[in-house]
């Protein structure tokens, strides 16, 4: 299992689920749009799992070790903007405009995600660490591929 590209296409997913929610906004029910954004929330939920066992099981260079101190800083507050959407309800008057802003925080997420992790980190793992990391993670996931969501 390659893992750069297994962490890619986990960011298409996401990616894909975020476009689906943007496009849909002003369609969907109140219900179904909370449904579809609890699928999104679902999904980072996964990606943070997946980034914890990078981090857990890779011995981060030098260079690496201020990128990452920023980027659990950053992911730390972008995954309390996460859960306040577990606190919305579709009855509240708000609701919409507070799905609004959170896809607008994902959406500037998923650009640090590409600028930052995979530049200072997933681009930077020895060959031999992902050599490992790919049998790791093939075993912890068992070999289940992201895919597209229908």
């Amino acid at each position: 299992m390659d893992v750069k590209k297994y962490m890619t296409e986990d960011l298409e997913c996401i990616e894909d689920l975020l476009k689906e929610l943007h496009d849909n906004i002003r369609e969907w029910s109140d219900v179904k749009l909370l449904q579809k954004a609890s699928i999104m929330f679902d999904a980072f939920h996964r990606r943070f799992a997946l980034e914890d066992f990078l981090l857990r099981h890779v011995q981060p260079t030098e260079e690496m070790r201020a990128a990452l101190k920023e980027f659990v800083k950053v992911r730390r507050a972008f995954r309390e903007d996460l859960e306040s959407l577990l606190l919305l309800h579709a009855e509240d008057p708000d609701f919409r405009a507070e799905i609004g802003k959170l896809l607008e925080r994902v959406s500037k997420h998923m650009v640090y995600i590409k600028a930052e992790f995979d530049r200072n980190f997933l681009d930077r793992i020895l060959t031999t660490q992902l050599a490992n990391l790919s049998s790791d993670l093939e075993s912890k996931v068992g070999a289940q591929s992201f895919g597209r969501r229908q």
